[in-house]
């Protein structure tokens, strides 16, 4: 889905129109944010945080293009060292000969791990074929959105 889409659906779901999404954001009229969600034009930052505050998710939802997060393997190595960071613990090994690489993460954290229980259960759906692809990126913006809370006691 593109932030406009997202967007879009999060309003939705929250019963808002545009003119009040548009007013607890502070812009004075609807066209622009009607621009945002038919996708004619992107919100600058400070606009899109505005909105996910009001919307209650995470600035990281918007993210339109999760490809884009990691193109080399320095933004690979980059997001197991974020990860490691916020305390996930992770065991990995490799094998030279297969050029593979398993990676354990370990979270202490309920939440979690219902949510990878979960994960995996739609996962399997969807590859089933039971559940649309959309329905499937539908469960993701509701998951993203129930899950906005902190991530770990540090």
């Amino acid at each position: 889905m593109t932030i406009g889409e997202k967007i879009r659906y999060l309003r939705t779901q929250k019963g808002m129109t545009q003119q009040e999404l548009a007013e607890k954001i502070g812009i004075k009229y609807s066209a622009s944010l009607r621009k945002y969600e038919s996708n004619r034009y992107k919100p600058k930052l400070e606009q899109l945080k505005k909105i996910a505050d009001v919307l209650d998710v995470s600035i990281n939802y918007f993210n339109d293009d999760y490809n884009e997060q990691v193109q080399t393997n320095s933004d690979f190595i980059s997001l197991l060292f974020s990860l490691e960071k916020s305390g996930v613990k992770l065991a990995a090994e490799s094998d030279m000969k297969t050029r593979t690489a398993n990676i354990n993460l370990s979270v202490v954290s309920p939440e979690i791990a219902t949510f990878i229980k979960e994960w995996n259960s739609i996962r399997e759906r969807m590859e089933k074929g039971t559940i649309s692809q959309k329905d499937y990126e539908a469960w993701q913006m509701s998951i993203l959105q129930m899950y906005n809370t902190p991530f770990m006691e540090m």
